[in-house]
């Protein structure tokens, strides 16, 4: 259906967002290993042994519950619920670690992360294993606030304010925040501001999904049309339509 073109595309680029802003973490914990470590051991005392486990797990664990809330044949047999929860649990220890409460960008970036982890954990994948997998019933406070969280956002027409809006804040970010060209501190802050940008419009991108208002219909027509386009120039190209049989001449 039409309908649900919009909103599964909606979804699944928010959540690739929030698979990106960890691998981000991770990629920087990683390559700066070693510091990583000296500062564990001189802010909480741990060992250098001790101090690398405990990066090294955190790495894995960031990276299993990425796994696990972004292949369907995963998530649709055990919830979205525990590796959103897990994920939302380690951005809450490197918060505390790297004392990251005492910065206005680290908590705005934290707070739409952990908002967008709420997302997933609540309106990605099907309601019967979301239920099952935090131990409710069907009909529950889950389902209660999904049904909210679905009412606000058609309300305010999100489907039809939210998208242009996220690519106005994409491109302002990739302008002004392109931390791969700087380096030092510069790198670290235009790093930080460019992964809040991208953390508001995952926010944004799973509102936009859950408005069930008629608005979301005109970037629904636009998704099938981008897509009969691709086909027509694919068809031209190849002698057959995308996955489909080669045209007999």
């Amino acid at each position: 259906m039409i309908q649900w073109d919009f909103c599964r595309v909606c979804v699944h680029v928010s959540t690739f967002l929030i698979v990106f802003l960890f691998s981000n973490e991770m990629l920087v914990r990683l390559a700066s290993l070693n510091s990583h470590t000296r500062y564990l051991n001189a802010i909480i005392g741990l060992g250098s042994g001790v101090s690398i486990l405990s990066l090294l797990l955190l790495t894995l664990a960031q990276i299993v519950s990425c796994i696990m809330i972004s292949v369907p044949t995963i998530y649709n047999k055990i919830g979205t619920a525990i590796p959103s929860s897990a994920l939302g649990g380690t951005l809450v220890i490197e918060m505390f670690v790297y004392h990251g409460f005492s910065d206005n960008e680290l908590i705005f970036k934290a707070c739409m992360m952990w908002i967008s982890l709420a997302f997933i954990g609540l309106l990605r994948g099907d309601a019967r294993t979301r239920a099952d997998a935090l131990d409710t019933p069907l009909y529950g406070p889950s389902v209660a606030a999904e049904a909210s969280i679905r009412f606000c956002c058609t309300r305010i027409r999100s489907a039809l304010v939210f998208p242009p809006l996220c690519v106005v804040i994409m491109v302002r970010a990739l302008i002004l925040h392109n931390f791969w060209m700087s380096s030092g501190t510069n790198y670290e802050i235009k790093r930080i501001n460019f992964c809040s940008s991208v953390a508001f419009c995952s926010v944004f991108l799973f509102a936009a999904a859950h408005d069930r208002s008629p608005s979301q219909h005109v970037f629904s027509k636009l998704v099938r049309f981008a897509k009969q386009v691709y086909d027509s120039v694919y068809k031209r190209m190849y002698g057959r339509i995308p996955n489909g049989k080669k045209k007999v001449i």
